[in-house]
Formats: structure tokens, C-alpha cells, sequence
């Protein structure tokens, strides 16, 4: 085999290999923007408090002045306060996946949306309602420390003084 022979034959290698690479790249990085910007989210949280007065809600919506959310395997849970006549326990309800763009995020099948640069959250109801939102960064703790207070109240039975 002649010098030119092969040095043609691994020019072909080569330009098929980085063809094969430069497609690898465009696909990586074409396919996946939505899962790194959910990884920006995943495991963080929302506090979110009523930007509206309480006397504007609906009746029979049953929305509190608080809510919190949290973000875990790429899905949004809500955290409440959970009381029957044998226990009181902070429980999630589970509102599915979220959709995350770099202006909002949605859940709920388009009930919540987020908006991202505000951290402002509208649920949409027969009235829609507006709340105000923290980013948390560890939101069991937060979820945790806000409802200790009402859990400690309710297992002693005594009134609490907010």
C-alpha cells in the first residue's frame, strides 16, 4: 500500500468519526437543554404567600394563605398540614410532572404556572389567585419548621397565640 493510499484511507476514518461526533454533540446538547434546566430545580422548593385577600377566594376553593412545593424527581409535590382524629402529619399531594422553560413553569395539567423571573404563582380556579413565592433551597426544612409550631399546638390541645 502506497503512502497516499493510506494516508487517504485514514482521512476517512477520521472526517467519518468526527461526522459521527459532531452529530453526537449537536443531538447531546439539542435533546437535553430541558432536562439541565430541570436539574436547576429538581430538589429546591416554593413558599408561597397570598398576594390577594383571603375574602377575594372563591367559597369552596380551598386554598390557604400559604403553600408550599417542592420539586423531586422531576415532579411537583405540595406539602400540607394533615389532620384527622388520630394523627396530625405534614403529607404531600402529588400534582405530577412540571414544565420548565426559561420564562415559567407548569404543572397541574396548566392549573399552576409559575412565573420565573417574578417567582409570582397563579393558580388558575374560577377566579384565578395570585401568591408571591420564595425559592427555597432546602424546602423539608422550611416545610418542616413552618408547620412544627401547628403540630405541637394540635397534639397538646392547647390554642396557640398567633
Amino acid at each position: 500500500m502506497t503512502m497516499l493510499r493510506m494516508e487517504k484511507k485514514f482521512g476517512c476514518i477520521y472526517m467519518s468519526s468526527f461526522k459521527v461526533l459532531v452529530l453526537f454533540v449537536f443531538i447531546l446538547f439539542s435533546a437535553t437543554p430541558k432536562l439541565m434546566a430541570c436539574g436547576a430545580i429538581e430538589g429546591k422548593g416554593l413558599h408561597c404567600t397570598l398576594a390577594i385577600s383571603t375574602d377575594e377566594i372563591p367559597v369552596g376553593d380551598n386554598i390557604g394563605e400559604e403553600v408550599f412545593f417542592y420539586f423531586k424527581n422531576l415532579e411537583v409535590l405540595e406539602a400540607y398540614l394533615s389532620v384527622n382524629k388520630t394523627r396530625v402529619a405534614v403529607e404531600s399531594k402529588n400534582h405530577g410532572p412540571y414544565d420548565l422553560s426559561s420564562a415559567t413553569m407548569i404543572w397541574g395539567e396548566g392549573k399552576f404556572l409559575v412565573d420565573r423571573d417574578t417567582w409570582g404563582l397563579t393558580i388558575h380556579s374560577a377566579i384565578d389567585t395570585y401568591f408571591d413565592c420564595q425559592l427555597l433551597a432546602a424546602p423539608l426544612r422550611k416545610i418542616m419548621d413552618h408547620f412544627q409550631p401547628q403540630i405541637e399546638e394540635l397534639m397538646s390541645g392547647t390554642p396557640s397565640s398567633e
